[in-house]
Parts: C-alpha cells; sequence; structure tokens
C-alpha cells in the first residue's frame, strides 16, 4: 500500500513535471512566436513604408509634371485669350477688345480712365469742369488730380490747335450754335433760326475769340459756350491705350462709336479689318485691312440731328454760314493719332467738297467722303488705306 501510494505519488510528481515541461515548452514557443511576429511586422512595416514613400515620390512627380504643363499651356493660351466688353459711356457705346490675359485687367483700368475723363468734360453732367466753365465762364486750373495735370486745359490747348489749323472748321464753341437749333434737347425737335439769329449768335462763336488761357484759369466770353464732343474722344481713346500698354497688352481694339484705333498682331497672325458703315443702307461701303497700328473716325450726320418740317439736319456746323453742313452723309479719315482723326473728319465734314477736297490733297490725309449725291471720293492717300470700296 505504501510502494502504491509512493508509486500514485511519483507518477503525479512525473505528470505534474511533464505539465511543467509542457508549460514551459508551450511559453517558450509563445514566446518565440511572439517574436518572429513582431519581427516580421517590423520588416512589413518597413517595406509598406517603402512602398507608401514611392507611391508618394510618383505621385508629386506627376502632380509637378502637370503643373508645369498647365502652367506652359497657360502661358501659351494667356497671350491668345481672348477679351472684350463694352459700357454706355460719354454718350455712346464704348467698346474695348483683344488679346492676352493681362489685358482683361488693362480693360477695367481703361474704362475707369474714360469714365474719369467724362466726368470733367461732359457737356451734359452737370458737376464737370466743362459745365461749370459754360455756366459760370471760368475755370481755375487744378493739377492736383488723378491725372497729374489740368485735362480740360489739355483738351482745350489741343482744340486752340487745330481750330487755327483747320481755318475754324473745327470750332468747340459751334455749342452756342448748336443751343439755338435745338440740339440739346431730347426728342430731336429742333427749330431753323432765322438769319439774324444765326448773324447774332455767329458774334458769340469762334474758339479763339471766345476763350482765353490765363495764368490761372480758363476765361469764356458770356453767352458762349463750349462742347469737346468733337475731341474728347480722341483723348480718351489716347488714355486708355497707354493703360492697356501698360498693362502688358499690346494686341486690342478701341471703338468709341465711329472713333477707333487697333494695334498689335492676331495670335492667328490675320489683320485687322474695319468696315466702313454705309448710313444708306448699313451695309459696308469700304474696308480698311491693316497689321499696322491706325486711327480711324467717322463723321456723319445720322447719328446726331434734329427734325424740322420732316427734313434732318445734322449737328456739324459750316462756320462761315452758322448753318448745318449737308454735303455728305459721312466722312472717313484714316491717320496714325486718335485725336488728329477725331477732330479732322469732323473738320473736313464741315468744309464744303471742293474746299475739302483739295485740303486733304494738300495735308496727305487718308480720307473718303460718301457726298449726298451718293458719290463716292477718295483722296489720293485714301487709295492706300481703303479696299472694296463701294461704287
Amino acid at each position: 500500500m505504501d510502494k502504491d501510494l509512493d508509486k500514485e505519488n511519483n507518477t503525479e510528481n512525473i505528470d505534474k513535471k511533464s505539465e511543467t515541461e509542457e508549460n514551459k515548452n508551450d511559453s517558450e514557443t509563445a514566446s518565440e512566436s511572439a517574436n518572429n511576429t513582431e519581427e516580421i511586422s517590423i520588416e512589413e512595416e518597413f517595406k509598406q513604408s517603402k512602398i507608401r514613400l514611392k507611391k508618394r515620390l510618383i505621385y508629386s512627380s506627376v502632380t509637378v509634371v502637370i503643373l508645369v504643363l498647365l502652367a506652359s499651356l497657360f502661358a501659351a493660351y494667356g497671350e491668345k485669350a481672348y477679351f472684350e466688353d463694352n459700357r454706355l459711356m460719354m454718350d455712346t457705346v464704348i467698346t474695348i477688345k483683344g488679346y492676352g490675359f493681362k489685358g482683361y485687367l488693362g480693360m477695367q483700368a481703361a474704362f475707369k480712365k474714360i469714365s474719369e475723363i467724362e466726368k470733367l468734360t461732359s457737356f451734359y453732367y452737370g458737376n464737370s469742369q466743362l459745365a461749370k466753365l459754360n455756366a459760370t465762364g471760368y475755370h481755375p486750373y487744378d493739377f492736383n488730380n488723378k491725372f497729374g495735370r489740368d485735362l480740360l486745359r489739355e483738351i482745350a490747348m489741343g482744340a486752340k490747335f487745330y481750330y487755327e489749323s483747320t481755318e475754324g472748321y473745327f470750332d468747340p464753341s459751334f455749342a452756342a450754335l448748336h443751343e439755338i437749333y435745338g440740339f440739346h434737347t431730347q426728342n430731336k425737335a429742333g427749330r431753323l433760326p432765322s438769319d439774324d439769329e444765326i448773324k447774332n449768335i455767329l458774334l458769340k462763336c469762334g474758339f479763339t475769340h471766345v476763350l482765353r488761357f490765363e495764368e490761372n484759369g480758363i476765361k469764356l466770353d458770356k453767352e458762349s459756350m463750349i462742347d469737346f464732343g468733337g475731341i474728347t474722344g480722341g483723348y480718351a481713346i489716347v488714355y486708355a491705350r497707354e493703360i492697356l500698354k501698360a498693362s502688358g497688352c499690346n494686341t486690342f481694339l478701341i471703338d468709341d462709336s465711329g472713333d477707333i484705333w487697333f494695334q498689335g498682331e492676331k495670335p492667328d497672325k490675320s489683320p485687322w479689318t474695319i468696315a466702313v458703315r454705309d448710313p444708306r443702307d448699313n451695309s459696308s461701303l469700304a474696308k480698311i485691312v491693316s497689321t499696322k497700328p491706325l486711327a480711324i473716325s467717322t463723321s456723319g450726320d445720322y447719328e446726331r440731328f434734329i427734325v424740322v418740317d420732316g427734313k434732318q439736319y445734322g449737328h456739324i456746323m459750316n462756320p462761315k454760314t452758322g448753318r448745318p453742313a449737308d454735303y455728305y452723309d459721312s466722312v472717313t479719315v484714316v491717320t496714325n493719332d486718335p485725336i488728329q482723326s477725331d477732330v479732322l473728319s469732323t473738320a473736313v465734314f464741315a468744309m464744303p467738297p471742293d474746299m475739302a477736297f483739295e485740303w486733304v490733297e494738300k495735308k496727305h490725309l487718308a480720307a473718303l467722303f460718301l457726298t449726298k449725291e451718293g458719290k463716292v471720293h477718295l483722296s489720293s492717300e485714301g487709295k492706300k488705306y481703303f479696299s472694296e470700296v463701294k461704287e
């Protein structure tokens, strides 16, 4: 019995020892397995991190390539990008269009400048400097403004030059004549003044006779009036042109309802093509095709006029008679200066045909006349610029 008990005890001890060894082996195996798992995880994580890094590098490289391509495409397309807008200002619709991304911002600045010019020089704005000159007879020079100069004085000096060089056929003081004819009314219902009225009012006209430049300002005779509408458009185009050029845009067109300036090479290398309107049927009277910068101005009696007894009278006056010039339907002039073309189309329109045809030849001026009889007359210089002229 004791042996059996010893045997049982020995067997139990053996079992416990075996169990202990098994547990120890299991523990060592588990520990080794855990260690192996940890080693595999670190190695795997390292591999995964390398893969992720490689993907990021590939993604970054692709992104850089795409950005470079987009930048290249934008740079290439930026010069071809077309812009255009029009605004109602200066008593007409002004359009600016051109090419190049920078030109869009330049266009906005150009419109802003034209608006500033209008506010200073408009005949119709009650608070403009010109309106105050007409009302009070005096304009004190103002050099502390956005222009850094007295714009009204600058325009008045230009008007004086052209008044003298056109023998008085460009005369902003004809605003007094417009008043008695009724051109300043909104409904175009005018009147024909008598010969005595014309004679009296002509005494209040003549630009250099009624307006004087003094040391500190401009003085205007009593009952005289000035309207710079025949020259301000040219100045507005010049200011707008310089703003567009300063913005980095070199290919554009400015259209001040009949006064046009264009310059620069289009992206497709095609020339600028301007159609001269035939006021009789709104078709094309002639075309001007050019790759070089040009200023084109057309004056006519079909937009600003009065109607008396069913007959239409235009606003451009003959300074010798004080009566509306009725020799032409339109006159178009081409020069390389927007101010010059703006003024001379008006001045030539006021001249009788014999004088006008001789004057443009003497001045080597490119001009196209559409007479009241429906005949087209081209100056010698005009034949170099006008094509597809309607017979």
